[in-house]
């Protein structure tokens, strides 16, 4: 239901942990610079999400259809934030954005 990234780890491939239905809950650490395309797409148990300070990348569509995606915050140290990042996600109620996005 969790995954654990490693203080190694510092980058998430294209389609690392897509359709993973099992995962609950994401903490991406710091040490990961970029989350590439599509990596967490169609986690459909996700619920939450927490990106923090630290990653600087997150791909296209890297959440995508997530069907029970509640809550994401993602850290100010995020400055490109792909398309389609959270589409799909309709139960999605909360998120926390970089301020730069509001420019």
């Amino acid at each position: 239901s969790k995954v654990q990234i490693g203080e190694n780890v510092t980058y998430i491939g294209s389609y690392a942990f897509s359709s993973c239905y099992g995962l609950t809950e994401l903490t991406i650490p710091g040490n990961v610079k970029s989350v590439e395309a599509w990596a967490f797409n169609y986690c459909r148990g996700l619920t939450k999400v927490t990106v923090e300070d630290g990653v600087t990348s997150l791909g296209i569509c890297v959440l995508a259809n997530c069907a029970k995606l509640t809550d994401v915050t993602v850290a100010d140290s995020v400055t490109d934030i792909g398309s389609g990042a959270f589409s799909f996600c309709p139960m999605l109620e909360r998120i926390k954005l970089p301020p730069f996005l509001f420019i």
